[in-house]
């Protein structure tokens, strides 16, 4: 009579070798529509950690209507939370309930702040600056903005109740981004000089870090490693990507960063030093897993332009004109051969209370552990996990 555990080996071998089978998935990035009911135009995204985002969104037209709009799921569902008389350009969520917009009416502008995930709403101050925001806690934040002698940063210490400031100096900007690594060294993005700006002093201090490019994101991992969007103004070329990985001491064009659909880049966001996706005009995507060395030209599936995108753990969100929302995926398209495979002989067959099991494959079959060693210059290494030390008697 065949042994019970052996019946129970023979299921769980089977599985194994389902798993090591001459054909592989192989997969790629896909982007998905994801409707949320809107047709507003929405501006960014801000994601506290990987399940928890935000996106604002208004009509971008004289007759001003802003919306915000939630996911807890990593983007699969959007509710909308919040709805005002307010254009509103800018989004940034410190912690998943802590919420900061900021926009206007056409009249004067307007700070919005939710603690409590967006189902309620108080006006923090009117003529506040209307810029890029970023909060390093619920209640620490910066905002910029354009205007007077030249580039300001206001600072609130005090969930935005009241501000105080810093020039950054040279000509007044368009400012495009702005970013604090930690709660003192900051970098800030703009269309006119300076173009590229850093701080260690949180609000003062700022210098100059490149004049060469108009840069519309910025995205910093660490202190020393970041990326930008940008144009090298002197050849009015598209959009690129630049890098740096000394704290902006110095910036580098990376290769083949250009869209060549000739949209130019919008944003880029990291999830790591390594593995970025930029957005921009006409639906363009790229991503690149290698640190900018080599870039992916993805299908969007759309034409409408893409304002910014998040990278989480293993899916990304991006956003644009017309309500645009996109979530981005890895789904198998399909199998690949591969001749790394190792082939397995059980004997007797049947077996009452003795199994024999001999392999053929690089590294070979030990028979004094009754295990299979694997050659890994052969790479799929994961296949001496599975097996690794099943022992070819059973008693």
């Amino acid at each position: 009579m065949t042994h019970p555990l052996l019946k129970y080996f023979y299921s769980s071998l089977l599985l194994v070798l389902l798993l090591i089978s001459p054909k592989y998935l192989s997969a790629q990035a896909t982007w998905m529509n994801i409707p949320t009911g809107t047709q507003f135009t929405i501006h960014e995204l801000s994601f506290p950690n990987d399940s928890v985002g935000y996106f604002v969104c208004d009509t971008a037209d004289f007759n001003p209507q802003g919306k915000v709009y939630r996911t807890q799921n990593r983007g699969q569902i959007w509710s909308f939370v919040n709805y005002t008389s307010h254009n509103l350009f800018h989004i940034d969520a410190p912690s998943q309930n802590t919420v900061y917009v900021n926009g206007n009416n056409g009249s004067y502008s307007v700070l919005r702040r939710s603690i409590n995930g967006g189902q309620t709403w108080l006006n923090m101050n009117v003529n506040s600056p209307e810029g890029p925001m970023d909060f390093v806690n619920d209640s620490l934040g910066f905002i910029g903005s354009s205007g007077g002698p030249g580039n300001i940063i206001w600072r609130t210490t005090n969930n935005g109740n009241s501000f105080d400031s810093a020039l950054i100096g040279g000509s007044p900007s368009a400012m495009f981004d702005l970013q604090y690594v930690t709660d003192s060294i900051a970098y800030s993005g703009g269309l006119y000089g300076p173009k590229l700006s850093k701080t260690t002093q949180q609000l003062g201090g700022w210098s100059d870090q490149t004049n060469d490019y108009a840069v519309r994101s910025v995205c910093f991992l660490d202190p020393d490693t970041g990326y930008a969007t940008a144009e090298f103004v002197a050849v009015s070329s598209p959009l690129a990507v630049i890098k740096t990985t000394d704290g902006g001491l110095t910036w580098t064009q990376l290769p083949n960063s250009i869209d060549p659909a000739g949209n130019g880049w919008a944003k880029i966001h990291c999830r790591n030093t390594l593995e970025c996706i930029c957005v921009g005009g006409g639906g363009s995507v790229a991503s690149t897993d290698d640190g900018g060395f080599t870039w992916n030209i993805e299908n969007s599936g759309t034409t409408n332009n893409l304002s910014d995108v998040f990278y989480g753990s293993n899916y990304a969100v991006a956003v644009g004109e017309y309500g645009t929302v996109l979530r981005r995926v890895i789904v198998p398209t399909g199998t690949e051969e591969t001749s790394d495979v190792p082939m397995i002989r059980l004997y007797p067959n049947p077996a009452n209370d003795r199994l024999n099991i001999t392999a053929d494959m690089h590294g070979g079959f030990d028979h004094d552990t009754g295990c299979i060693r694997q050659d890994h210059s052969h790479g799929t290494d994961f296949r001496n996990n599975f097996f690794r030390c099943y022992k070819h008697r059973f008693l």
